[in-house]
């Protein structure tokens, strides 16, 4: 993976519990009116669920690679090939590689999963979630193909 490509992976990571933190301190509780302190309590609680979700997808991701060597990985890699996606191109010598970059982009798309639920849907939403982790499944079992 070219440098430029692990600093932009790099970069997401750390801006979307960046961007929940952000959210934490602005809305963080004040004296308001009512109406306006139920809407700053629930933007803060937003905030801390992709605050909480974007650091839990940074240790998945790290964890996963470091001691773990990209285990959780093969399971997007296996998904891939049961699927029929994966056939051919990622066998032998190339299935460990696939996983360890597996690894490192799957997480992602957790937290993205979370912001995008919180941003458009923050009443509840969790088919919105679901949604987002299955496109972002397809998405990286298309990017190993292409990789591959």
């Amino acid at each position: 993976m070219p440098k430029f490509q692990l600093v932009l992976l790099l970069a997401a990571y750390l801006a979307i519990p960046a961007w929940g933190y952000y959210q934490m301190q602005r809305h963080a509780p004040a004296e308001a009116t009512d109406q306006t302190a139920v809407q700053a309590d629930s933007r803060q609680e937003q905030g801390r669920q992709v605050f909480r979700w974007g650091l839990i997808a940074i240790g998945i991701a790290v964890l996963g690679n470091m001691p773990l060597m990209g285990l959780p990985g093969m399971l997007v890699v296996g998904i891939g090939k049961l699927s029929g996606v994966l056939r051919k191109e990622v066998e032998g010598e190339r299935l460990w590689p696939a996983a360890i970059m597996a690894t490192l982009i799957f997480p992602l798309g957790i937290s993205l999963g979370v912001l995008a639920k919180n941003l458009a849907y923050p009443q509840g939403g969790i088919w919105l979630l679901g949604l987002i982790l299955t496109l972002w499944l397809a998405g990286t079992i298309l990017i190993l193909r292409r990789m591959a």
